[in-house]
């Protein structure tokens, strides 16, 4: 029997590796340029930690299902935002009985030299899968941007972790289908009504909350 995912038992897992979630003591400035106490390392860090890969890939299969029936049952392919989530991808792609496709950041000088590897044809309808969505520049710019170039079409954005900067929303205004499992807010309060935190950990993640209200 597949586990049932919840937040809580998510943030459980990824406090027990060294870096997939922890709280910094001042903040660090994220790919997108935005600054924050909370930091996430999903996809480098929970491949080294089967069971917590497994418990994130349930997560993901739990988000997807969200996604309307009539999206879904029209996917032809997965491909997951390079690089932390192509090998979360591959083992979604296995639950979900979906086939992969895997987006070159680096161009070769020798093979055929594809920007996206895999089989596919044009036309075919793609969903992106990221461990953490932020603005969703990132997304944009490494996953739906080639595969628009390849002549795909990506429906749907499914996301572990919505760092509610606003990406969702930005797909969302694209026609996508987008889903996060989580979101910061909804893991920073297990942190801290779990007792999971210090009470200065608590004071910068209360500082942290309410600036996302204001955002």
């Amino acid at each position: 029997m597949v586990e049932r995912v919840n937040v809580s038992k998510l943030v459980h897992g990824l406090l027990e590796t060294k870096r997939g979630l922890y709280i910094a003591p001042e903040r660090k400035t994220l790919a997108s340029g935005k600054t924050s106490y909370v930091y996430f390392n999903i996809g480098d860090e929970v491949i080294s930690h089967p069971y917590l890969k497994d418990m994130v890939v349930n997560a993901l299969v739990q988000t997807y299902r969200q996604v309307p029936i009539q999206i879904r049952a029209n996917v032809d392919r997965l491909v997951g935002v390079p690089e932390g989530a192509n090998m979360l991808a591959s083992s979604f792609g296995d639950r979900v009985r979906i086939g992969q496709l895997r987006i070159r950041e680096t161009k070769t000088e020798h093979g055929d030299q594809c920007s996206i590897e895999g089989s596919f044809d044009p036309n075919m309808k793609v969903a992106i899968i990221e461990d953490v969505i932020g603005t969703g520049g990132s997304t944009n710019t490494r996953a739906n941007l080639p595969l628009l170039m390849a002549k795909l079409i990506p429906t749907a954005v499914i996301a572990l972790i919505d760092r509610q900067y606003g990406g969702v929303q930005k797909f969302r205004n694209l026609g996508y289908a987008v889903q996060a499992f989580a979101t910061t807010t909804e893991i920073a309060e297990v942190l801290i009504n779990e007792n999971l935190v210090s009470d200065q950990q608590i004071r910068l993640l209360q500082e942290e909350l309410g600036e996302l209200k204001t955002t």
